[in-house]
């Protein structure tokens, strides 16, 4: 989180935070800990996963016929909150789909921090992918990317692709 914090005090353009997991407890408990840490509401921080209810800002607005629901769904859909927290498969989704809804969130990174966390836990044979897309975005979109991982995996020795 501090890193994080940095890179956004460093680069006044940078204006998004998002943090990947590949497990749900650790998205629930990063969530708990940047409300607490960084004294952040709802309406600023969004968990993202199967598990999580839908995200409801606080104040009630009113849009034409759906009201405060339509609003609702539209943050959630484009992920219109500062910080956001979800899960390895919705982030890979967001790199290389071409679904509809799915690239509704793709504008959104631009801009961004986004932290992947626990890296030890994927796929070591598709790392040479991934760095090849970090690279990509972090240049086109301006996304600084943080890695972190307890064992960190020697991402010098792959072969860009």
């Amino acid at each position: 989180m501090l890193a994080t914090v940095e890179l956004l005090k460093a680069n006044p353009k940078l204006n998004k935070v998002f943090y990947v997991f590949p497990f749900t407890t650790l998205i629930t408990q990063t969530h708990k800990a940047i409300i607490e840490t960084l004294g952040l509401s709802s309406d600023e921080v969004v968990q993202l996963h199967s598990k999580a209810g839908y995200n409801t800002k606080e104040e009630e607005t009113k849009d034409g016929q759906y009201g405060h629901d339509k609003l609702n769904f539209i943050d959630n859909l484009f992920i219109n909150y500062p910080f956001a927290c979800f899960h390895t498969s919705n982030s890979s989704d967001i790199l290389k789909t071409n679904e509809k809804e799915t690239n509704y969130i793709l504008h959104r990174l631009a801009n961004s921090v986004v932290v992947i966390d626990e890296l030890q836990s994927y796929n070591p044979s598709h790392w040479d992918k991934v760095i090849y897309f970090i690279r990509n975005y972090a240049h086109y979109f301006n996304i600084k990317f943080i890695l972190m991982s307890a064992t960190l995996p020697k991402l010098g020795n792959l072969k860009n692709h």
